[in-house]
């Protein structure tokens, strides 16, 4: 197979991360968050806090290496750091270069599988979509073992999940990673990747990585957990009609690992606050494509695709996340005194939780996710962690956002339509 020319793929991109889960205010739903008002000691356990257990993911392989680690990088041009994917064999070793510069490695001349998608062969299966993969373990990581280096030091960055596995050891809060790995179980969390001009699962020097928010096909959810299942898209995945909403600017395969960059996602947290619209940027991810008897990726339309080892890592946008607090708290009554919750301080590049003792009294009686809300453990306690950004998002020097990481595994999975068409 020949190398295939890079070429930029437009981001028709809003994904949106409901970090703290249940509906702000108006919802039936119960998450859980505690009233303890002893929010100030818990600054420096963000920092140091290993959180929840992050390495559940029966599939997933718990890795702790930095870009300092062995091995050869496979990152994409202007990739600089992350785990270490290990020796490649019969492939060059490929050097980083700066971001905008061409790919400079070569990849094994190895022939096209058949019926790859797209295919213009009348023999091959018809579709509109190409292979698939469910995602049906999601772990956030509790701590700094993944899953990127941002800013370049030797050292991984993860401060939301670092922060988010301190916020899940508080009582009241529940398992962040219980509740979206369930919600996952019965088919309430549907993410799909679907892979286009994916011509080879070992080589492939650029493919089209798209993700769709779907169903299941029919009622019966089982099937779709161990690889056996049909789905269908949901019609928001799209910007307009044949246009994704979420989509990777550059994706490989390169000694059957799957890399790709240049990203925005939008991934719902279950069991804190539904209704609070957070956006994913710098999103890249980095797995393995499983090569099992009975596992064998089908790259044809309809086909399915298994994933292992995943870690997934994005910037959140400190901004949007708060703006997006406020905007959830509009719904509860019992904030009355503070016009927002969250106030900017610009002196100090901060948010202080701008609630009147009035208004966290009249709170402990409201609904679940009000009490939530106006609780000090939630509001205090996130105004502490507003000024710890640490990933430029921007590209003006200044740290605007603050790093994620998660670690996931995918089934595969037959994309059959669009809901509803």
């Amino acid at each position: 197979m020949k190398n295939k020319p890079m070429k930029n793929h437009t981001l028709a991109v809003l994904l949106i991360f409901a970090l703290l889960g249940g509906a702000a205010c108006s919802s039936d739903e119960t998450g859980q968050v505690s009233n303890n008002s002893d929010s100030n000691n818990s600054v420096n356990n963000v920092q140091d806090n290993n959180g929840s257990d992050a390495n559940s993911s029966a599939d997933v392989e718990e890795e702790t290496d930095t870009s300092s680690s062995g091995g050869e990088d496979t990152d994409l041009p202007g990739d600089t750091g992350g785990s270490d994917a290990g020796p490649k064999a019969d492939v060059e070793e490929e050097t980083d270069t700066d971001p905008g510069e061409p790919e400079v490695e070569e990849y094994p001349d190895v022939e096209p599988v058949d019926c790859a998608f797209p295919s213009d062969d009348e023999n091959c299966p018809a579709g509109d979509f190409g292979a698939g993969t469910f995602l049906n373990e999601f772990t956030i990581v509790g701590d700094r073992s993944c899953c990127y280096d941002f800013d370049g030091n030797g050292s991984l960055d993860n401060f939301l999940g670092s922060l988010i596995g301190t916020v899940s050891n508080l009582p009241g809060f529940g398992d962040v990673n219980a509740n979206i790995n369930a919600a996952i179980q019965v088919g309430e969390l549907v993410y799909l990747f679907e892979y286009s001009e994916l011509e080879h699962p070992k080589f492939d020097s650029e493919l089209t990585l798209t993700v769709y928010e779907g169903r299941g096909s029919d009622e019966d959810f089982g099937p779709n957990l161990v690889g056996a299942g049909d789905f269908e898209v949901l019609p928001h995945s799209y910007e307009m009609p044949g246009v994704p909403k979420w989509q990777f600017e550059q994706a490989r395969v390169l000694n059957g690992e799957l890399l790709a960059t240049g990203g925005r996602l939008r991934i719902s947290f279950p069991g804190m606050l539904d209704e609070i619209d957070l956006i994913l940027e710098k999103v890249r991810i980095r797995a393995k494509i499983v090569d099992e008897t009975g596992k064998e990726a089908d790259l044809k339309a309809g086909g399915r695709v298994w994933l292992t080892q995943g870690e997934l890592a994005g910037a959140l946008d400190r901004d949007t996340l708060f703006e997006s607090l406020n905007e959830a708290g509009k719904g509860c009554e019992c904030i009355q005194d503070a016009e927002a919750i969250f106030a900017y301080n610009s002196t100090h590049d901060s948010y202080t939780c701008a609630l009147s003792s009035a208004d966290k009294t009249r709170c402990r009686t409201a609904s679940v996710e009000c009490q939530n809300l106006a609780a000090d453990a939630t509001c205090m306690f996130l105004g502490l962690q507003s000024n710890k950004v640490d990933v430029d998002t921007d590209g003006d020097d200044k740290p605007d956002a603050f790093s994620f990481g998660a670690r996931f595994s995918g089934v595969g999975a037959s994309i059959q339509g669009i809901a509803g068409e």
